[in-house]
């Protein structure tokens, strides 16, 4: 039995990743927070990458692997 979690987990990686980048990431650069500035960008940059890489992996393995 096929329970379909892949297209939450895609849409759940984008829209967190893009909540860090426009809310998070220019709070620690006002502030000057340096570490913080460094570590959000990375997660957010991170959870749009993966969510992207994700998306790409299951239309490839739908397209030609099943």
């Amino acid at each position: 039995m096929y329970i379909g979690y892949m297209n939450y987990l895609i849409a759940i990686f984008i829209i967190t990743g893009y909540l860090i980048m426009r809310y998070d990431y220019p709070f620690y650069k006002n502030k000057k927070m340096k570490k913080e500035e460094k570590v959000t960008k990375l997660i957010g940059r991170g959870n749009i990458v993966l969510g992207l890489l994700l998306f790409a992996g299951n239309w490839v393995y739908n397209t030609w692997f099943k």
